[in-house]
């Protein structure tokens, strides 16, 4: 089936906000037209859900850490990004689970591409690529390093190949 037919297929309560118009696909045009809000709802609905879960969850534990330790009330959007980067960098080095046991270093980095999807979803002017972000990045890769020498992270204590004179 192609795409058009299949377009003509569904129901209209299944396009609904998608589409300009009731009609999904007009029979005498190769083409649909989209609005904006469509083309926002359509990216938004092949997210994959645990990627969404998993962001708002480290956003929630960031903005915790950030009431908790900070007092800072402010959405993490409308914290300015160099006063971001130092809240950052405490973050990383700090942030335990609630049993108070360290993250794997995997997880801080999964943490910390999630507080960039929720920045980049939110508009925000920097990505936490950007240089201004420096300092965080630094203390992030520094606490993997450390995490990784007490034994977490993938194959932390991985044995080494044997020489041939120890065969």
């Amino acid at each position: 089936m192609e795409a058009i037919e299949w377009l003509q297929t569904l129901n209209n309560n299944d396009i609904k906000g998608i589409f300009d118009s009731d009609i999904a696909v007009p029979s005498n045009r190769r083409d649909a037209k989209v609005s904006p809000s469509g083309v926002s709802a359509f990216i938004k609905g092949q997210e994959k859900r645990n990627t969404r879960q998993s962001t708002n969850r480290d956003v929630h534990n960031l903005h915790r850490w950030l009431l908790e330790n900070k007092w800072d009330f402010r959405e993490i959007q409308d914290i300015p990004p160099k006063e971001l980067n130092e809240y950052l960098a405490e973050f990383y080095i700090s942030v335990r689970k609630t049993d108070g046991t360290d993250y794997e270093p995997g997880t801080l980095t999964a943490m910390r591409n999630s507080v960039d999807r929720h920045l980049k979803d939110s508009n925000y002017d920097s990505t936490l690529n950007d240089r201004i972000f420096y300092k965080s990045n630094q203390a992030l890769r520094a606490k993997r390093i450390e995490l990784t020498k007490k034994g977490k992270g993938n194959k932390p204590n991985a044995s080494e190949p044997l020489n041939p004179e120890e065969v």
